[in-house]
């Protein structure tokens, strides 16, 4: 009667095995720089969006106070126009005419 041997044994040494690990310290380096790399560029990238968020901000602040200057200024030309003339230049204006 033939004895189960259920052991695998591979034809491996030791000598393969550490030349295995020697070869993929350069594969785990350069995997290592790439994720550095990539996380860097992730940072600069998020780093870029709020500066430009900000910078977005502060031209749309700077875009409204333009506009309500030009409101105002627009307003202070009526108010001399109606001063002047007499009549308010409004043609919606629901005052009745005499």
């Amino acid at each position: 009667m033939k004895k189960n041997d259920d052991h695998l044994q591979l034809p491996v040494t030791s000598k393969q095995i550490l030349s295995f690990f020697i070869s993929a310290i350069p594969v785990i380096a350069v995997g290592g720089y790439l994720y550095a790399e990539f996380e860097n560029r992730l940072d600069k990238i998020e780093q870029d969006r709020l500066e430009d968020r900000a910078q977005i901000e502060e031209l749309v602040q700077k875009h409204e106070r333009e506009s309500e200057q030009r409101f105002e200024a627009m307003e202070e030309q009526v108010k001399w126009y109606q001063k002047e003339l007499g009549f308010n230049l409004n043609p919606f204006s629901r005052k009745k005419k005499k």
